[in-house]
C-alpha cells in the first residue's frame, strides 16, 4: 500500500467477502485487521479479495475546467470522498457532477477521482 487511498480500498475489498464482520486497515503499518467468521471464509478468500485492491500509482491532481467560462485551474483530489459541488473561482458557477459520474472531478477533471482510477468504482459506492 503505497498511497492513503489503498487502506480504503482494501478495507472495502475485506468488508464484501461473506463472513467478514469487521475489517480495519493500517496506512502505517500496511496490514489489515480483519475479523470473520471461519466457518464462512477463509484466509484464501481474503488473499483474493485483496489481491486487485492495491494500487501501484495514481494522480492526485488534476486540471478541473469550468463549462460555463472554460476557467482552467490545478486542483488536488480528496482521496476518501467524492466532491459533489465545486465553485469556479472566475465565474462563480456551481458546478455539479454529470449524470452517472461520482463527482465533479469525474465530470470536469482532466483525472478521474482516485477510487476510480484505481478500481473503476465510486468511493460513495
Amino acid at each position: 500500500m503505497d498511497c492513503a487511498v489503498c487502506p480504503i480500498t482494501v478495507r472495502k475489498a475485506l468488508a464484501k467477502v461473506p463472513g467478514v464482520t469487521s475489517a480495519k486497515v493500517d496506512f502505517t503499518s500496511k496490514s489489515p485487521e480483519v475479523v470473520f467468521d471461519p466457518k464462512k471464509a477463509s484466509v484464501d478468500a481474503l488473499t483474493n479479495a485483496t489481491a486487485g485492491a492495491v494500487m501501484t500509482a495514481v494522480v492526485l491532481t488534476t486540471i478541473i475546467t469550468c463549462p460555463a467560462c472554460w476557467h482552467r485551474k490545478d486542483e488536488t483530489m480528496p482521496v476518501d470522498a467524492c466532491a459533489w459541488y465545486y465553485e469556479c473561482e472566475h465565474c462563480k458557477t456551481v458546478l455539479r457532477p454529470n449524470y452517472g459520474d461520482c463527482g465533479v472531478f469525474c465530470s470536469y477533471g482532466a483525472n478521474k477521482c482516485p477510487p476510480m482510477q484505481q478500481a473503476g468504482s465510486c468511493c460513495a459506492g
